[in-house]
């Protein structure tokens, strides 16, 4: 809902009500949703096993396609798509996300070629190590 408000507010919306704030972000997401599963199928189509930008330039197209009349001209490539957004990128100012995202913390678990012991050989340094403890879980039994 914060994206889908933000968005009201840069079109130049002043307040939204919640149910149509609501009906804007089911709206918004399932967009997002039938984007990603038609640039999914096209990846998976190519034979590809991550998404590139083609992928997702032609969801774009696909998509834009469906819900314009025959009216506007778009081009077959997808090309026209990709200008768009860089004229609205460029000619519209950046509204930071209102919550700030978190970051995973990772951390590294140590291995062969960081520790002390030089009595396994035949492990390779770039292995983990093993953990130090045994951690111990209790089942309990059904009567």
């Amino acid at each position: 809902r914060i994206v889908v408000s933000q968005i009201c507010q840069l079109v130049g919306y002043k307040a939204t009500q919640l149910s149509t704030l609501n009906a804007l972000t089911v709206v918004a997401t399932k967009y997002l949703e039938a984007m990603a599963k038609s640039a999914s199928s096209l990846a998976n189509t190519s034979n590809h096993t991550q998404l590139n930008l083609m992928d997702l330039t032609l969801a774009l197209h696909h998509l834009v396609t469906l819900h314009t009349s025959t009216l506007f001209s778009i081009s077959s490539s997808g090309g026209g798509i990709i200008r768009d957004l860089a004229d609205f990128v460029s000619f519209n100012d950046e509204i930071p996300f209102a919550k700030p995202i978190p970051h995973p913390q990772i951390t590294s678990i140590p291995s062969w070629a960081s520790s002390s012991s030089s009595s396994s050989s035949h492990v390779p340094k770039w292995l983990p190590r093993f953990p130090d403890s045994v951690i111990s879980c209790s089942v309990n039994e059904r009567k």
